[in-house]
This record gives structure tokens, sequence and C-alpha cells, in this order.
């Protein structure tokens, strides 16, 4: 009953393609593979975290084929890159009509339900020096590539002090959320 009667593919669309960096962001095009994501360059220096959080999705074949932006619109509450990308304060950009696009943060996004009218064109991420961010995940079970639970942590470095942590964790049951307890907890203390 829900298959639809045409299927518009963005495959070829070359603007959705490709990371751009300029000294203060990098933009990640939604039609990005996983596996391009896994081996871009780009990402290295000021989003690791967002490589890891590609290995971790599905099989090689899966990651051949998926697309950051069809993670992000899959609206499923355990999808991989909310969580990263809401502890990075990522930015979503969406062409709403022709020539008419809008910037949401992945926050408001999250607050919407995943749900904004047009297409995913692109994610931005800050760059900002000292900057070290980790993500892990314990998998629901063997069977099914679902995490149970999901964690991303996000702060800057200082002087060996924590400033501006996020933590960020998905329970796959609702859409992931900021701990600010653990947050503020964090926020700076001096490692030792």
């Amino acid at each position: 009953l829900k298959t639809p009667a045409h299927i518009i593919s963005l495959k070829r669309i070359k603007e959705l393609k490709g990371i751009r960096l300029d000294s203060h962001h990098t933009v990640i095009s939604a039609m990005m593979t996983m596996d391009e994501i896994l081996n871009a360059p780009e990402l290295s220096r000021n989003h690791s975290v967002v490589k890891t959080v590609a290995q971790n999705i599905a099989t090689t074949q899966i990651r051949n084929m998926a697309t950051i932006g069809g993670n992000i619109s899959s609206r499923y509450t355990w999808a991989e890159f909310y969580n990263c990308l809401l502890a990075l304060d990522a930015k979503l950009n969406f062409l709403i009509q022709p020539k008419k696009n809008i910037t949401v943060s992945m926050d408001e996004f999250l607050s919407k339900n995943a749900k904004i009218s047009g297409i995913l064109t692109s994610i931005s991420l800050e760059n900002k020096k000292d900057t070290v961010a980790v993500y892990r995940r314990v998998p629901r079970c063997s069977d099914v590539d679902i995490p149970l639970i999901a964690v991303c942590v996000k702060a800057e470095m200082q002087d060996r002090t924590f400033k501006e942590v996020r933590v960020v964790v998905n329970q796959g049951t609702s859409f992931p959320k900021r701990d600010k307890r653990i947050e503020s907890m964090l926020d700076g203390k001096t490692i030792t």
C-alpha cells in the first residue's frame, strides 16, 4: 500500500556530493556514502568522530550505498548520526523550494521529530581547534544492528581543562538528548 508510483533518485546530482572545507567549517554533502566518509581525508583533522560513526553503520555493502543524508532523513530514533551531529552542534541545510534554503540546528531538527519539508542538501560542522569527540555504541543484539545505547561526547581542551562539553545519549526508543547534568559535571574539570 505504501509503494510509491514514482521514485526520484538524487544520486547523480553533483551538488549533493563532496566535502567542502574552509577555515571555519566543514560541509558534508547529503549524498556522501558511508564509505566515502570513511575514506575522506578532510574529516581526519577536525571531525574524525564522523568517520567513527560511519564505520559503525551496518555492513560494507550497505556502507557503499547508504548516505549520511539518508541516515539523518530516515527518522528512525536510533539513527547513528543523530548523536554525533547533535554533539558537534551541526547545522543542517535544506532546499525548501527552488532557490530557497533554510538552515536548522540538529537540536531544532530533532525537536521537530526529524521532520522538515524539503531536501537535505548538506551538513555544516564548525572547525574548532583543540576539540575532541568520541562515540561509543552497544548493539541491541547480534542479529539486528541497532544500538541499544549510543553516546557521543565532545569537548574543547584548553590547558588540560574541559570546556564547552556536550554529552549526547540515545537509548534508541526516542531521539537522542543532551545530558546537561554530565555536561556541567565535566565542564571546567582538569585532566590529571
